[in-house]
């Protein structure tokens, strides 16, 4: 399965030239704590992910050095080029570079650039506890075939 079909469509995203309260505002009232940070591409119609913002980099960046935040725009704190992920590259190679990143979530694109979703660790977790699900009701299943043969 490749992680287009796999992550999470309806990211969440914010322009770098919004105030970090109104991202704060935001990761409260959707209760999330990572926006893909895009820029619209001139002329083509698409977002383009240029970075990613999370609630840790605002507690970093900012509340834990007692910067005023009124002050400060997502560009100022955001992560510029993060790790992306194409839509069309497999759950196999995808999860070994977030490991080695040492990254829970990335964004994923299409191939025009434009942003097609969020793959997170959540998301790989679903996925293998579906898979896992399968191989037990297909146990339960056998075992009643087992019986009947037994008898």
């Amino acid at each position: 399965m490749n992680i287009g079909r796999l992550c999470q469509k309806n990211a969440i995203t914010v322009l770098p030239s919004n105030s970090l309260n109104e991202v704060a505002e935001l990761m409260r009232q959707e209760r999330v704590g990572y926006f893909v940070v895009v820029q619209p591409a001139n002329g083509e119609g698409i977002c383009k992910p240029i970075g990613v913002i999370t609630g840790r980099d605002i507690v970093v960046s900012v509340v834990g050095r007692a910067v005023d935040t009124q002050k400060l725009r997502v560009e100022d704190v955001m992560t510029l080029d993060p790790m992306f992920g194409l839509a069309t590259d497999s759950i196999e190679m995808s999860l070994p570079k977030m490991r080695k990143a040492c990254v829970r979530r990335i964004p994923v694109i299409g191939s025009r650039g434009e942003l097609v979703g969020v793959l997170s660790f959540d998301n790989l977790f679903d996925m293998i506890a579906g898979e896992m699900r399968k191989i037990v009701s297909t146990i339960h299943g056998e075992r009643p075939i087992e019986r009947m043969m037994k008898s």
